[in-house]
């Protein structure tokens, strides 16, 4: 039970840094009025945003597979937890990915930083 705990509260609070992070972007890239609830109008409002704003987004799923794979290592007393986390942190940015029209740099960069971040992960546990 301790494993699944810790597995779950690792990837919530990567979620969340992810959330964080994403909301950051909105304070230091405003962007323009637009419909939240059509994916459409995201993607427009994406393809308008700077390259900055662009690279906080994606280099945000890396961070927090980092974050939320070292507290679930933590938490779990698990080394594998981080890796169960950087897998389900890749899901989320694969699920990402089709609903938010996005760039094909930032599809990629969403799947692959979160292995990568399991790499270190895995490293430090």
């Amino acid at each position: 039970m301790r494993k699944l705990l810790g597995v779950l509260i690792g990837t919530a609070i990567g979620l969340a840094v992810v959330a964080g992070l994403a909301k950051l972007n909105l304070y230091l890239f405003p962007w323009p009025a637009f419909d939240w609830q059509s994916p459409q109008a995201w993607g427009t409002a994406l393809a308008a945003a700077p390259l900055a704003a662009h690279a906080l987004v994606a280099g945000s799923w890396a961070i927090a597979t980092l974050v939320g794979g070292l507290i679930a290592v933590r938490a779990a007393g698990w080394s594998t937890a981080g890796w169960m986390v950087a897998v389900l942190m890749a899901f989320a940015g694969v699920v990402g990915a089709l609903f938010v029209p996005q760039p094909l740099w930032m599809q990629i960069v969403a799947v692959v930083t979160p292995f990568a971040a399991g790499l270190v992960v895995a490293g430090a546990a």
